[in-house]
C-alpha cells in the first residue's frame, strides 16, 4: 500500500526511485482529479519514457491526493503542500525536489502532445530553454495559438512585454540551472508569474522557438483562484520591475 513520507513524497515500500531522469515535470493542481487524470495520460503516452512527474498538491478536499496514492507508477511523485493558491510557489516547491537537469512545467487542465518531450529535449542540446506552439481548447473548439516567429535576447522581452508575443506555460521546457540562477518563479505574484519568468529567461539566456503544436491549452473556469485585488498588483509589479530595465523599455 501507499504512504505519505514527512515531506510529502508518494512512496511504495520496496520500490525505489528510477535514476535520474532526463526530465522533471511539475503540475501543482488543486481539486480538479478529471482533469489532472488527463494531464497525467498525456505524460503517461509520451514517446520519451525517461522521465519524472511531480504533482504538488496544494491542500486538495476533492479525491485527488487519495487516487493519485493509487497509480502504482515509481515516476510519479506526489508532494502535499499547505494550501496557499499560488501556483509560482507550488512550482519552485516542486522544483526543489526535481532530479532532473531540465524541467517542463504542465498544468492540470493542459494536455502534452505525445512526441512534446522528445522533441523538445533534441532541441535544448542548443540552448537553455525552448517554448513551442500550443492550440487552445474552448469547451469543444480548438484554435491555433497565436505565438509570433520565435527571438531571443531584449527582442523576445520586449515582445512579451508589449503583447506581441506570447509564451504557455506548458510549452516551456528549461535547463534546471538557469532556472534557478534567475530565481525561478517570483511567489509574491498570484497571477502572470509565468510572464515575468519568461522576460528573465529572455534577458539571461538563447532560448529554442519550436515552431509545432506540442500542447494543448484548455480554458477552464476553475483556475487558481487570485485573492481580490492581485491581478493588478501583480501586473503593476511586473511591468514596474521590467520597464526599468535597459533592453526592455517599451
Amino acid at each position: 500500500s501507499a504512504a505519505v513520507g514527512d515531506l510529502g513524497y508518494l512512496y511504495r515500500p520496496g520500490r525505489l526511485p528510477t535514476p535520474m531522469p532526463k526530465v522533471s515535470i511539475l503540475i501543482p493542481t488543486y481539486n480538479r482529479w478529471p482533469l489532472l487524470e488527463e494531464a497525467i495520460g498525456s505524460v503517461l503516452a509520451q514517446s520519451e519514457a525517461d522521465w519524472e512527474l511531480i504533482i504538488v498538491d496544494d491542500g486538495s478536499t476533492d479525491e485527488t491526493v487519495a487516487r493519485l496514492k493509487e497509480i502504482d507508477d515509481n515516476r510519479i511523485t506526489l508532494l502535499e503542500h499547505p494550501h496557499c493558491g499560488n501556483p509560482g510557489q507550488l512550482r519552485n516547491f516542486g522544483a526543489r525536489h526535481a532530479r532532473a537537469n531540465y524541467l517542463a512545467f504542465l498544468d492540470s487542465d493542459d494536455l502534452f502532445e505525445p512526441d512534446k518531450l522528445e522533441r523538445q529535449l533534441g532541441a535544448l542540446e542548443n540552448a537553455a530553454w525552448s517554448w513551442t506552439e500550443s492550440s487552445r481548447r474552448l469547451g469543444d473548439a480548438k484554435r491555433r495559438g497565436e505565438f509570433g516567429e520565435g527571438a531571443n535576447g531584449a527582442d523576445l522581452a520586449i515582445g512579451l512585454m508589449r503583447h506581441e508575443r506570447a509564451i504557455s506555460t506548458p510549452t516551456v521546457m528549461i535547463s534546471r540551472k538557469v532556472f534557478e540562477v534567475v530565481g525561478g518563479f517570483d511567489e509574491v505574484l498570484f497571477n502572470c508569474e509565468d510572464f515575468d519568468l519568461w522576460i528573465r529567461l529572455a534577458l539571461h539566456a538563447d532560448a529554442v522557438f519550436i515552431p509545432e503544436l506540442l500542447t494543448t491549452s484548455r480554458a477552464m473556469d476553475d483556475r487558481f483562484p487570485s485573492p481580490e485585488g492581485r491581478v493588478t498588483e501583480s501586473w503593476a509589479r511586473v511591468f514596474s520591475k521590467h520597464t526599468s530595465h535597459p533592453t526592455t523599455k517599451v
